[in-house]
């Protein structure tokens, strides 16, 4: 029954934040931050077990591929920067407020690369210092508020 309620927690935060993104709610000088990786990436440091992970992301690209099909690669490399992030959890810190910046700072560069390097977008320095500011500042106030909530998370 756990793992049952892991799945919907996890589907309904994926859907809430998929909302927030595609309503373009927080968008700011006309960048908007990706709170998909923000979410995904606080799941796997409170600790989440694989099977909700698992079962939000292929919720995820199968929304993708038939709803939005030009999010495709973005999305691709979203789920590798949050599996390969979950698959080394012993390589963390163990202070989870830095892990979480660490992994999502690193997972946002990661994704603006990948995509440039493929050529699915084009790469721009100011696009990705104004992405990564604003993503990670977002994400440490998601973070702060949440804090109280999740598995591991009293160290600040």
């Amino acid at each position: 029954m756990k793992t049952i309620a892991s799945i919907v927690f996890a589907g309904l935060l994926v859907a809430a934040t998929l909302y927030l993104q595609l309503g373009g709610f927080l968008i700011a000088y006309g960048i908007v931050p990706n709170i998909l990786l923000i979410a995904l990436i606080a799941l796997v440091v409170r600790g989440v077990r694989w099977t909700p992970l698992i079962c939000a992301l292929l919720g995820l690209a199968a929304y993708t591929f038939f709803f939005v099909p030009f999010w495709i690669p973005g999305v691709i490399a979203l789920m590798c920067c949050v599996l390969l992030a979950s698959a080394l959890p012993s390589h963390f810190s163990g202070n989870t407020t830095a892990d979480f910046l660490i992994l999502l700072l690193g997972s946002t560069l990661v994704m603006h690369v990948a995509t440039a390097l493929f050529r699915f977008s084009t790469f721009s320095l100011s696009s990705l210092i104004g992405d990564v500011v604003y993503t990670v500042c977002l994400g440490a106030i998601v973070w702060f508020i949440t804090i109280r909530y999740g598995k591991k998370s009293y160290s600040v």
